[in-house]
Order: structure tokens, then sequence, then C-alpha cells
């Protein structure tokens, strides 16, 4: 930006072309100079190009520096550019009538140049320094308004979170607890606030959790997934898993903790559950084969291994058709796969062979297992081992067609 544009904006309003060009020769050098011949003209200048200062004369014909100020003033655009008064009066009243006007200064005729030029500094100095607090306070407006914004989204999240967000001082104290606490723990924010996260716990877990904590505190590091089991407010367990981060001050010192904490109670219990129904399935007395919609093998329990031979490591991501003896009808494979992919139960028996070539028996129920929109994701096969009773069948089989040839004979 070159240094005239740089430069602030001076408006000389005077009649008089003499008075401008003593004015503009000393003002030029550090001022851009802009002139009006009457007032009318100099209000329309001043709408227009904005000046930081207006010189005006008070004696011009038609419209006065009085009428003009006024006028100045009176518009928005226009009010708040410092005026400084030019006139050959040098009454009291004059000058009072100029300041109640809302000029900021008033110099008489004849001046003296280096005089006008630091009383002109003044004023454009501080008209900058206005216009910069004023530019200043909008940023700070802008700001504070985004600040508050973000706030405001802040809050809105944390409340919205499923997890309780926490903070601690350096006692150990709550300082903040989101809302959600009451929901988790029957405990409102203000209950919270205060006390410290022990003061929900039964004495046995205080003691656990408090060795862990001073431990952690010591060192500055991070909680991860501690579990800690709570007091409700109704008196029933509720277990958290608390993670955190140290807060660090200015002066690099540790001043409290920030973290979430998430109700696993139910995970905890589905875990067990899980847990039951696994072992339940791993000792089970029957085979039991999960694959996935293409018939891919996902699992397969210890009872499968005891009759193929084959681990589960090495069946899955096979076929079951890999343990196929070639004795049970093809018709028989086509009939399961229709019936399982359009969501029935298959019933069947099958003739397969073990990892070491011997054949043997099953009796086979399969089923199409469903996510919670309905849709088919696996299959899952349950079977029982009937090869001794197929043997036990074929030998009374045998014996009743080796009676009957007897009695035939």
């Amino acid at each position: 930006m070159s240094g005239e544009l740089q430069k602030q904006k001076i408006l000389i309003i005077d009649d008089a072309i003499i008075y401008i060009n003593v004015l503009g020769a000393a003002l030029k050098s550090d001022y851009k100079i802009l002139f009006s011949l009457d007032g009318q003209e100099g209000v329309q200048s001043a709408v227009v190009y904005q000046p930081d200062l207006i010189l005006l004369d008070i004696l011009m014909p038609g419209m006065d520096g009085y009428e003009t100020c006024r006028l100045l003033k009176a518009d928005v655009r226009t009010r708040d550019i410092p005026v400084i008064f030019l006139t050959a009066r040098s009454g009291d009243e004059d000058e009072a009538k100029g300041f109640e006007l809302g000029a900021v200064d008033y110099i008489t005729k004849p001046f003296s140049p280096p005089k006008l030029l630091a009383r002109v500094k003044t004023h454009t100095a501080l008209r900058r320094a206005r216009l910069d607090l004023q530019e200043w306070n909008r940023d700070l407006k802008r700001a504070n308004s985004n600040l508050e914004n973000a706030n405001a989204q802040l809050a809105g999240i944390i409340e919205s979170m499923a997890d309780i967000v926490w903070e601690v001082d350096l006692s150990g104290s709550f300082t903040y607890c989101s809302p959600h606490v009451q929901e988790v723990l029957g405990y409102t924010s203000e209950e919270m606030v205060g006390k410290t996260p022990f003061d929900f716990m039964p004495p046995d877990e205080t003691a656990k959790i408090r060795a862990a904590c001073n431990k952690i505190w010591k060192q500055r590091d991070r909680i991860t997934d501690l579990e800690n089991w709570n007091i409700h407010k109704d008196g029933r367990m509720v277990l958290l898993s608390t993670t955190g981060v140290p807060i660090i001050d200015n002066n690099g010192r540790l001043a409290g903790y920030r973290g979430v904490e998430k109700d696993i109670t139910s995970l905890r219990k589905y875990e067990v559950e899980l847990l039951k129904l696994s072992r339940a399935v791993e000792q089970s007395p029957v085979i039991t084969v999960i694959t996935d919609i293409n018939g891919t093998i996902e699992f397969a329990n210890p009872k499968f291994t005891e009759l193929t031979g084959y681990t589960a490591e090495e069946a899955i991501g096979q076929n079951p058709r890999f343990l196929k003896s070639g004795n049970t009808p093809e018709k028989n494979h086509k009939d399961l796969w229709i019936a399982i992919t359009s969501g029935k139960t298959w019933e069947g028996e099958f003739q397969n062979k073990s990892k070491d070539g011997s054949l043997f028996w099953e009796h086979a129920v399969i089923s199409p297992l469903r996510d919670t929109t309905g849709n088919i994701t696996s299959y899952l096969a349950i079977k029982e081992d009937i090869t001794i009773r197929k043997q036990l069948e074929a030998a009374a089989k045998d014996a009743l067609e080796y009676s009957e040839n007897i009695v035939e004979t």
C-alpha cells in the first residue's frame, strides 16, 4: 500500500481559497487533503470520503459552520468524525456554542501552523485510537459470541453423551459433573460437586481404587479403563469404567484430573451371560458349528474335533463339504441349502468322513441366524453322532433278514 493511501484524510470546509491553501500547505506532508467551498458540499463530501478530521470555518455564506456541524452530527454516517472549528471569532459564547454542537476543538484565525499541526495530530491520533478500539471491541464481541456458541455446542454435546464427564481438583473433589450422572448414579450434578469419587464406593472398593489413583496421580499418568463399583442413590451397585487425563496449570503443576466414566454394569452382565453360553456350547455333548452366509465355517466346538479329528483351527475357513464321504445323496445337500437360504430349518442325516478316513453318521438340525433387522447373517448347525445307532439299526435289519431266510428255507 502506498504512503498516500496510508495517510489519514483531512476535509477542509471553508469558502476562502487562501485559507484552504494555507491549511493544505501546513498539513499535506502528513495528511491527504480534501476541501469543500461551502457547507452543503462539505456535508456531502464527508459522507462520501469519510475523512478522519474536519476543519470547519464558521463564517460562510449560505449554510454557516454551526449549521454544517449540526447536520454532520445528526447523520449516523458522519457523527463520529471529529470537527475543529476555524474562525476569526474569539468570544466565549461562540466557542461554547461550537462545543455544544459537538466540535472537539476551536482554533481562531489567524493561526500558527505548528500549533495547528500539533492539535490536528492530537485529534487524528485520538480518532485512530477510537476507531482501533471500536474494531477491537467488534473483534472481542465476535470472539465472545464465537466462544459462547462453542461453549453452548460443547455443553450440548456433553449433556447428550451417554458417559459422565467429570473434573476433580487436587483434593480429588468434583468441580464438575455432567448431568448424565443423575441417570447413572441417581445424584444431580450439584450433589456431586464438592464430593470425591470415593464417597460413592463401598469401603473395600474405596481402599483398592484410592491406592490405584494415588499411584497414577504421583506419576501424572492417564487413567485408562479403571473399573470401580459404586453405590447408586437407591442402593444398587453400578460398575463404572473411568478414563481421565491430568490437568496441568500454566506453571507446569498438576491441578487435577478430567475425564469420562462409562456405565458398564449391563455390559458386564452381558459378558457373564455370554461366557456362560460360550462354556455351554464348548462343553456341550453335541456338535455345534456356525458358518457365514456362504457356508464357510466360523466356529466349531470341541465335540466337533472329538468326532471328526479336525481341530477348530483346521475347520475354520472351510466349507462343511470337506467332510463329505460321498455316500450321502447329493439331493440331501441341495435340499438343505434351499431350506436354510430361504429362512427355514432343515433336519436330516449325513454320513461323513473323519480325518483318519473312518465314516460316521450325524443327525443334523441347521437353522439360519438373523440380526435385529431380520436379515440372515449366519447358520447354526447342531449335530448328534448317531453312528452307533445306525450300526445297531443295520445289525437289527441284517438279523431280521437272516431270520426270514431261515424260515423260508
